[in-house]
C-alpha cells in the first residue's frame, strides 16, 4: 500500500507543477462543491488495483484513479480547454522522473464526461484513467 500511495502522491504533485497556471488547487480526496472556495478545482480519488502476472515473476498493478474538475465560470469552453490539459498532464505523467522511480509504465486516459452547461455557472468534468506499474517482487 505505501507504494500505491507514493505514485498518487507523485501524481499529485505532477499536476500541481503541470497545471500551476490554469488550477487553484489539488486534491487527493473527493470534496463536494460546497466545499471548495477557489476555481478551477481538482479533487481525485484511487480506486481499486488490479494485478496482472507475467512470466519470470514480474507482476503489473493498474490502479484506477477517478478524477473531478470543479470549475465557476459561465463560458463552457473553459471546461473543455482545462480538461485537454490535464489529459495533456496525465499523459505526461508516466515519463517523469518521480513515476520512473516508483516504476510507472504508463498512464492514460479512459473516460472524460462533463456536465455539459447543466450546473451553469459551475461546470464539473470527470476523468477515468488508470496508471499501470511494476509491482516489486522480494
Amino acid at each position: 500500500m505505501a507504494r500505491r500511495n507514493d505514485i498518487i502522491d507523485a501524481f499529485k504533485t505532477h499536476l500541481e507543477t503541470e497545471l500551476t497556471n490554469d488550477v487553484a488547487k489539488v486534491s487527493k480526496r473527493y470534496l463536494y462543491m460546497d466545499e471548495i472556495n477557489d476555481f478551477p478545482f481538482i479533487t481525485f480519488v484511487a480506486r481499486r488495483e488490479q494485478r496482472l502476472h507475467r512470466g519470470a515473476n514480474r507482476r503489473l498493478a493498474t490502479l484506477r484513479v477517478d478524477l473531478r474538475v470543479y470549475i465557476y465560470d459561465r463560458d463552457i469552453s473553459d471546461l473543455d480547454e482545462i480538461v485537454r490539459k490535464i489529459e495533456d498532464a496525465i499523459l505526461s505523467f508516466a515519463t517523469t522522473a518521480a513515476a520512473r522511480s516508483h516504476s510507472v509504465e504508463e498512464c492514460q486516459t479512459i473516460t472524460v464526461d462533463g456536465d455539459e452547461g447543466l450546473m451553469r455557472p459551475y461546470q464539473v468534468g470527470d476523468i477515468s484513467l488508470l496508471i499501470t506499474y511494476d509491482v516489486e517482487t522480494t
